[in-house]
C-alpha cells in the first residue's frame, strides 16, 4: 500500500511546475525624434439671431370673456324666481361671456419678437501633440510618444520561465 502512496506522489509531483518572472530595466539611446501631428477639430459658437412677426392671443379677449360673464350672470340672476332663476343665471353667465369676448375682438393682434439659436462654425486644425521618439530594440525599430523630444528610452524587459522538478528526494523518503 505504501508503494502504491509513493508511486502516485511521485506521478503528481512531477506535474508541479515552476514559474518566475525577472524584471529589469534597460536605457535605450533615441535614433530619431519628430513631432507628432493631429487633425483636430474646433467649433467655436455663435448666437444667430432674427426677427420675427407672431400673432398673440389678444388678453383683452379673455377679461372681455370675463367681465361679461359675470355682468350676465348678475343680470340673469335679476330675472325669474326659484329654478328659473338658476337657469338665467347660468344663460345671462354664457350669453354675457360670448359678447363679452366678442366686442373685446378686434382682429387678430401681432407683435415682432426676436428669435436666437446657437449654431457652431467648425474649423480643422493640424497641431502639434507631441513627438515620436524611435529607438531600436532587439532588431526592431519601436517608438515611444512623448511630450518633448528624449535622448533615451526607459525599457522594461521582463523575463518569465517556467521549469518541471521532479522531487526525487520526496520520493526516495517515502520508501525509507
Amino acid at each position: 500500500m505504501k508503494k502504491i502512496i509513493a508511486i502516485m506522489i511521485m506521478v503528481m509531483a512531477s506535474v508541479v511546475a515552476y514559474a518566475a518572472n525577472y524584471t529589469y530595466y534597460e536605457y535605450v539611446p533615441v535614433i530619431n525624434s519628430e513631432p507628432e501631428y493631429r487633425e483636430i477639430t474646433i467649433r467655436t459658437p455663435h448666437q444667430e439671431c432674427w426677427e420675427e412677426t407672431v400673432r398673440t392671443e389678444d388678453s383683452d379677449k379673455v377679461v372681455g370673456g370675463v367681465l361679461g360673464g359675470t355682468a350676465g350672470g348678475i343680470l340673469g340672476h335679476q330675472v325669474g324666481g326659484g329654478r328659473g332663476k338658476d337657469v338665467a343665471t347660468v344663460a345671462g353667465a354664457i350669453i354675457g361671456t360670448i359678447v363679452g369676448s366678442n366686442m373685446a375682438d378686434d382682429g387678430p393682434n401681432y407683435k415682432t419678437v426676436q428669435r436666437c439659436r446657437t449654431v457652431y462654425d467648425r474649423r480643422t486644425e493640424r497641431r502639434k501633440v507631441g513627438y515620436k521618439n524611435y529607438f531600436e530594440y532587439n532588431g526592431k525599430m519601436l517608438y515611444k510618444i512623448s511630450k518633448r523630444p528624449l535622448n533615451e528610452v526607459r525599457v522594461r524587459v521582463t523575463i518569465s520561465y517556467w521549469c518541471k522538478t521532479l522531487p526525487v528526494f520526496l520520493a526516495v523518503f517515502l520508501f525509507l
